[in-house]
């Protein structure tokens, strides 16, 4: 890139949105199209159905099963397409066994099971046998910690349960979806939400999880650490010019991840002027002096990336690109009048943080 920087570099980024939007648009709706099913098993006692309300909002006594489904084990269409599936089935055996064949389906797409499993009763050998012929992800959510006399006792219980699934610590998750009032709100349902989405993200299924999720603020944050990992290391300088498309792509793919996953309607219009919006900011403007200080301080004169104006560069990246996505995700969770407002507060504090935090990483 030759060292001098557009006069007008918001604008130059808007230029950039119209050339990429369509294929940025494409990728991000194919994520968002895709098809998902999700089993929820345990015994009748373990809490299945309260997690499911504690999760997705949903009552599953007020949706019809899908047609085939047995008394025991009931498939469920979450949207009008029928591409979002539900299966709740009892932790005892081979749960096929409990289904008819218009059922299976659901079955042999399933993406992921949730075993709903309680600190009272635990993981027995009829627990493991269906952990053993699950053939796909499984989480253990180890419900009901409400009712523990000794909160000293869930870490060791956590253990055991892990020793005796063979599963992870990781995919052993403590909950209560509906404590006692007295107790206060359901519990562990952000980590719950978060190891969902994490292990959904390898089969590129994590933001149709939000159509149905309640706790997106976890989502949200796992997309936008996920897209500073990617903007930090795109290899170029972070200041608009010819070579700045590829963080401008990674930017807007972004923001309409975040739309998607609070459920507001956008197009390249309304994400173009977000972003330019943030960017025109105070905090905005004066990012480009800060970044071009720290990048000639690391040795940039040329443009030519090497050593550590590299990493220099990767890191401004990086956190323009992750202040960018908090200051969405207000944006979006907060949709109103005052929300671009409160999206460039946001966006200045961040940066601000993070590039105070990046000097010292590097003093």
């Amino acid at each position: 890139m030759a060292s001098g920087m557009p006069l007008c570099p918001v604008l130059a980024i808007g230029q950039q949105i119209k050339e990429i939007w369509n294929g940025v648009f494409s990728e991000v709706q194919a994520e968002f199209d895709a098809r998902l099913t999700l089993g929820f098993m345990g015994s009748p006692s373990a809490g299945k159905d309260s997690l499911i309300r504690a999760l997705f909002g949903i009552d599953t006594g007020e949706i019809s099963p899908i047609p085939g489904s047995t008394s025991k084990a009931r498939a469920f269409a979450l949207n009008e397409a029928g591409s979002i599936r539900l299966l709740t089935a009892p932790g005892v055996g081979d749960a096929r066994k409990e289904l008819t064949a218009r059922a299976h389906a659901a079955v042999e797409e399933l993406d992921l099971v949730l075993l709903v499993v309680s600190v009272q009763s635990g993981v027995d050998r009829h627990v493991k046998q269906l952990i053993d012929e699950i053939h796909c992800p499984v989480i253990v959510a180890l419900n009901k910690i409400d009712l523990l006399d000794d909160p000293a006792a869930l870490s060791p219980l956590v253990q055991h349960v892990a020793e005796l699934s063979a599963l992870p610590l990781e995919d052993i998750l403590p909950c209560a979806a509906d404590p006692h009032p007295d107790l206060g709100p359901p519990q562990g349902l952000s980590e719950l939400s978060l190891r969902l989405a994490e292990i959904l993200e390898k089969k590129g299924k994590s933001l149709v999880l939000a159509r149905i999720l309640r706790e997106r603020d976890a989502l949200a944050n796992r997309l936008i650490e996920r897209a500073a990992l990617s903007a930090g290391a795109v290899g170029v300088i972070p200041l608009p010019g010819p070579d700045f498309a590829p963080l401008t792509a990674i930017q807007t793919g972004l923001l309409l991840r975040l739309a998607r996953v609070y459920g507001v309607e956008t197009s390249q219009k309304d994400v173009g002027a977000l972003l330019m919006d943030i960017l025109a900011g105070n905090a905005g403007k004066a990012l480009f002096g800060r970044a071009s200080s720290m990048l000639r301080a690391a040795g940039w004169s040329s443009g030519a990336l090497m050593g550590v104006t590299a990493a220099v560069a990767g890191g401004i990246a990086a956190s323009i690109t992750y202040s960018i996505g908090q200051a969405g995700r207000v944006f979006y969770r907060d949709h109103g009048h005052l929300a671009s407002r409160l999206a460039q507060d946001v966006f200045g504090t961040e940066l601000d943080r993070q590039l105070d935090k990046m000097k010292s990483d590097h003093a």
